[in-house]
């Protein structure tokens, strides 16, 4: 297994800079967000201007860091809109994919989209209807689809992504059973959520593709005042300052026949304050977990 990070809490520095944050810090890999132009979000990438030129570019600078990209991301609800931005998100996912592979990336990561007030039935029709394209197209030049678990809830609804729980998976998987087609596995949320982080690496030890590493923490005076409908009663945490067991985790992903990137995902609040803070929560993640990697 190899150390990586997710990206997107060094927004303030460019990919250059990225690239020798992870290389001066023993890092294997990046996981890069990839925002669409004039949009908010990271710009890490610009998928839309991958020419072999560029790609060659890109390519030269992470061989010469030693750095790889584990996964490009495309987080949104590619269910909002009408018609006419339903198709524009499936463009920019194939852009995704096409940059994936001129860059000699495996992974694109994207969320499900989801409906509210419709039935999960109905918003799996939709998403067949959206991914099923993407997939074929990502097949046809080696690259895989993968669904990141963050249940972005607001309120009682899933803001936009339904593929939040292990039931929720199996029966995504039933209806799209491609190979290419599998799971950014974030631990964090199953956590929060009260489902069984660790059981189910083994059950869809298929589908891990990629595997990011967060924590979380429940905050059991707001909980009890709030209840599990109300706010602010957990929080994201480096790994190792939250709840998680990290080695009987480690243990199962390794014991699934995982051997990918573990990538350190920063939305800590202790650890977002500035730049620098953002760095040191990265490399507080690192050391916590690097005894573990082998």
């Amino acid at each position: 297994m190899k150390l990586g990070f997710n990206a997107v809490s060094l927004s303030h520095k460019s990919f250059d800079e990225v690239l020798d944050f992870a290389s001066v810090n023993g890092f294997s890999s990046v996981e890069v967000v990839c925002s669409p132009k004039g949009s908010e979000g990271i710009h890490h990438i610009d998928v839309e201007d991958i020419d072999n030129g560029n790609a060659k570019v890109l390519c030269d600078k992470l061989q010469e860091k030693n750095v790889s990209i584990s996964s490009l991301s495309y987080y949104t609800n590619i269910f909002s809109g009408n018609a006419g931005e339903k198709n524009s998100h499936t463009n920019y996912l194939k852009m995704m994919v096409d940059a994936a592979s001129k860059l000699g990336v495996e992974n694109v990561s994207t969320f499900t989209g989801f409906m509210p007030g419709h039935a999960i039935v109905e918003n799996l029709e939709v998403l067949e209807s959206i991914i099923k394209p993407v997939l074929s197209f990502a097949k046809e030049r080696n690259v895989r689809i993968l669904l990141e678990n963050a249940p972005l809830v607001t309120g009682r609804d899933f803001a936009a992504n339904f593929a939040y729980s292990p039931e929720i998976w199996d029966i995504i998987f039933t209806r799209i059973p491609d190979d290419n087609f599998g799971l950014n596995y974030d631990p964090s949320h199953l956590f929060w959520l009260g489902a069984d982080y660790v059981l189910f690496l083994s059950v869809f030890a298929e589908r891990l593709f990629h595997v990011q590493a967060k924590d979380a923490e429940i905050l059991l005076e707001r909980l009890r005042m709030t209840g599990i409908l109300g706010t602010d009663w957990f929080r994201y945490r480096i790994p190792g300052s939250g709840s998680l067991d990290w080695k009987r985790f480690l243990s199962s992903l390794y014991e699934s026949g995982y051997d990918g990137v573990l990538s350190i995902e920063n939305e800590d609040p202790v650890w977002l304050d500035t730049p620098s803070k953002v760095e040191r929560g990265i490399l507080l993640g690192k050391n916590y977990l690097q005894p573990y990697i082998c």
